[in-house]
């Protein structure tokens, strides 16, 4: 099966690419690399474009900068600021879909045609920044062969995909509720206090996978899945807690709140399963 869905995913791109390269835009992530990593695999030239902006943290531009030049992939940083987009900065419910429309309109003055990393499982949840994808065109080639989260680590770990358990990591504009003015600065502040949680994990457990997110209380929560509680010891929960005090700009305190569930917080407070 998983070869078959190779198979439809280098005819995919071969119809629609012939012998160019595969345009990619390319968070780093593990969906990106996979495509990346998918297509130097079935004899495909690539070429990759990387947005960076407050959007997305420095450690993972530089992480993607870094991955690309260690597999000799060609990649293309451009600065984008989403934020000057008012309905990204005032964080409407459409957020993703102005924010995807103005990153990938930008990324279609370079190339004519352009891939992303939406895969199949993406389809079954509430994604407003695929109705950008699909009114600009942009190509989805993960999602046309089928190929789900689950099989893209499966499948990248045959074909020797680096780091395919990768922990997702959306944009930190997921970090803020929805209808909420999003500010550099608050950004940058979220930014440096899950850095800094992330060293204090790696010390113990580097892949457990956490957000820090603006929830309208004196506090910022520190969401941690339920499964991985029994990580915790008391005096690591402290350690992370603390953390919030060594960055002055939040001018809050940290909790940690343990859910069922870690991605899709605030479109589960919103009672948001699937875009209509």
């Amino acid at each position: 099966m998983f070869n078959s869905k190779l198979e439809r995913l280098r005819t995919f791109l071969s119809e629609q690419f012939g012998k160019e390269p595969v345009n990619i835009a390319f968070s780093g992530g593990l969906d990106s690399r996979f495509l990346a990593h998918a297509c130097d695999y079935l004899g495909l030239k690539v070429r990759l474009f990387h947005i960076s902006g407050p959007h997305l943290s420095l450690q993972e531009t530089k992480d993607a900068e870094r991955w690309a030049k260690n597999h000799d992939f060609p990649l293309e940083v451009l600065v984008q600021n989403p934020l000057k987009v008012p309905e990204v900065k005032c964080n409407l419910r459409t957020r993703c879909f102005h924010c995807k429309k103005g990153l990938f309109s930008f990324l279609l003055t370079r190339v004519n045609k352009l891939c992303d990393g939406t895969n199949h499982s993406d389809l079954e949840c509430y994604r407003p920044g695929i109705r950008a994808l699909k009114e600009l065109n942009v190509l989805s080639p993960l999602a046309e062969a089928g190929l789900s989260k689950t099989e893209i680590r499966t499948i990248g770990k045959e074909i020797g995909l680096d780091n395919f358990n990768q922990v997702s990591k959306p944009c930190l504009l997921t970090r803020f509720p929805y209808n909420f003015e999003i500010t550099t600065e608050q950004i940058n502040s979220i930014e440096k206090i899950e850095q800094r949680i992330q060293e204090i994990l790696g010390e113990v457990s580097p892949e457990i996978p956490f957000r820090v997110r603006e929830i309208g209380e004196p506090y910022l929560a520190v969401h941690i899945p339920e499964s991985h509680r029994a990580s915790l010891s008391d005096s690591l929960i402290r350690k992370i807690e603390h953390a919030g005090s060594l960055e002055a700009a939040s001018g809050k305190a940290l909790k940690i709140v343990f859910l069922p569930v870690l991605s899709g917080y605030f479109d589960h407070l919103s009672g948001i399963n699937k875009e209509g």
